[in-house]
């Protein structure tokens, strides 16, 4: 889920079609959400409030969000305030990210392997007081495929605007919606419940710019009209806070203790976001890992580590040289000392060894395939010296000079690389390093300038599908965001195909751990962990919860006096 990026398009076709939009937002909020990379230490002082509010929380981040509008947002940042403006048929019930409750429908069933059927209530409001019907319903999910932005590839994939159809289909009075989807698609349920199928009022939106193909919605993009706990209180274009208030009309309502303004300030100084932290200026603060120890003897602040269903990885462009040989992409895989990572970098703390593109948490994740990466050196030796290289003494002698691009050398992608480069100096193995800006690196990557890289994959629903149709599927190996190796393996595109359309939950598992054992036989990827996200809020900051998927729930947030 994760920001904006270019891409390219590939020929026509039904499958490639339904790609005609990016996967951008994935991979860069993996950066964003798990690393917070670096920040210069400029900026602002900060003014002391002459007391803490209760009601107030202040939330300091790293970045700003690019919209609110949820048919476009594909970055956490967004992701994260939109999921508390809006509202979807089904949501996932408290920390699971498997269990799907049902939010503003109240109850769904399956006509066929590929048609769902969700049958409405008629009590749930949006903020502007106007009860959620099935015709906004109709409305905002054929907004998605019209507007045609980077998340809508969810849907396209699989349904098509007269595919859905609104009708009372239970006899009770009350109008539902039915999905008729082009094929069957198991991952569909959970697809409903990601930000992009949130549920707008279409009386406001019309009245604000409505729907044009292909184009975004500027008054959407700095405005809300959801049925969520919270509304848009102000967001100026340019400004650096986005400041959101209580929605009155929302269905779990306001008795007991709830939170009536949360503020947004977007500071990119990671000292100055410390500072507001330390002091009184700040409920909540982006803070990296490096500056984690600054906190260590604080009372008044407290960290939270939450799983996520993410998946950090090395890639190789598979199509260049010198990652373009099998025995070259195997030999840095055994070169690379993954304790080292887990125990200094991530301080066994922040970060799971993970073996394969699925994450813990979603169907199909396995820590027993049979093709496993592991540490090395002299097999790593062996597939050097297979792949035409002169080794003398244990040490590769004419391996050609190859420079490694990386963010800053504190940030943990540097840190992961940095480690890489010394492996690889054992092996006699020179590798210069570059220090390029955070935006530069990214868009090096969805370029494909890099040969070599650290990347990052962001659940944006809980299917396995949604992590290995992008990154390994031959149909997005020209799309730069996506498949970022540029792999092609026939045989893993047949089961990929399968995967997406077998609904038997048994029959996936072990089409997903064929894959999995395919794949890292042809090492495109280097799998290395899957990171745990970490949140730094003051102690007396009570109800947290930072869901994998739809992040922080604002509602359940209050301070206890």
């Amino acid at each position: 889920m994760t920001q904006s990026a270019h891409h390219l398009l590939p020929p026509n076709t039904k499958r490639e079609k339904q790609l005609k939009h990016s996967f951008q937002g994935t991979l860069l909020a993996a950066f964003v959400s798990l690393m917070i990379l670096f920040t210069a230490a400029t900026g602002c002082i900060i003014e002391e409030e002459d007391e803490r509010k209760t009601d107030e929380f202040v939330y300091y981040m790293a970045s700003a969000p690019r919209t609110l509008d949820p048919a476009v947002a594909y970055d956490d940042v967004s992701l994260n305030i939109i999921n508390n403006l809006y509202e979807r048929l089904a949501t996932y019930q408290s920390e699971t990210s498997s269990n799907l409750v049902m939010q503003i429908a109240k109850s769904t069933r399956t006509e066929s392997d590929a048609s769902y059927i969700y049958h409405m209530r008629d009590d749930v409001k949006f903020a502007s007081g106007r009860v959620i019907t099935a015709e906004d319903v109709e409305y905002s999910i054929a907004r998605v495929l019209t507007m045609a932005q980077p998340p809508s590839w969810m849907l396209s994939q699989v349904l098509n605007e007269s595919g859905i159809i609104t009708g009372d289909f239970n006899l009770d009075g009350i109008e539902d919606v039915k999905f008729q989807l082009e094929s069957p698609y198991a991952g569909f349920p959970h697809v409903i419940a990601f930000s992009v199928c949130s549920i707008v009022d279409k009386e406001i939106v019309e009245a604000n710019g409505g729907v044009r193909s292909g184009q975004k919605n500027t008054w959407m993009a700095h405005h809300s009209a959801g049925s969520g706990p919270f509304k848009v209180k102000e967001w100026v274009e340019g400004s650096s806070e986005v400041v959101m208030t209580r929605n009155g009309n929302y269905q779990e309502g306001w008795s007991g203790k709830h939170l009536k303004e949360i503020k947004f300030k977007v500071e990119e100084s990671e000292t100055i976001r410390l500072k507001a932290i330390q002091g009184d200026n700040a409920d909540m603060a982006d803070i990296p890992l490096s500056l984690l120890k600054n906190l260590s003897d604080e009372t008044s602040v407290r960290p939270d580590i939450r799983n996520t269903m993410s998946v950090v990885f090395i890639g190789f462009n598979t199509e260049e040289a010198p990652f373009d040989d099998l025995d070259v992409r195997k030999a840095f895989s055994f070169a690379f000392n993954y304790n080292d990572m887990i125990n200094n970098i991530l301080e066994d703390t922040y970060g799971e060894r993970l073996h394969g593109p699925i994450p813990e948490g979603v169907l199909g994740y396995s820590d027993n395939l049979d093709n496993r990466f592991y540490f090395d050196p002299g097999n790593a030796i062996e597939h050097f010296e297979a792949a035409g290289y002169t080794i003398e003494d244990n040490k590769v002698t004419d391996f050609d000079d190859l420079t490694f691009k990386i963010p800053s050398n504190t940030s943990v992608a540097g840190r992961i690389m940095l480690q890489l480069r010394d492996n690889l100096a054992e092996l006699g193995i020179t590798i210069d390093i570059e220090f390029i800006g955070f935006e530069e690196y990214t868009e090096g990557i969805q370029d494909g300038d890099f040969p070599i890289f650290l990347a990052g994959w962001s659940a944006d629903y809980a299917d396995p599908d949604d992590f290995v149709y992008p990154l390994l599927h031959s149909e997005s190996s020209n799309l730069s965001i996506s498949n970022l190796a540029r792999y092609i393996n026939g045989s893993v595109d047949e089961l990929i195909d399968e995967g997406k359309e077998e609904l038997s939950p048994s029959d996936r598992k072990v089409i997903y751990k064929e894959i999995q054992n395919a794949v890292n036989g042809d090492v495109p990827y280097i799998w290395l962990y899957q990171p745990k996200a970490v949140s730094v809020l003051k102690s007396d900051v009570s109800g947290f919860n930072k869901h994998p998927i739809l992040g922080t729930n604002f509602y359940e947030i209050n301070i206890v006096t």
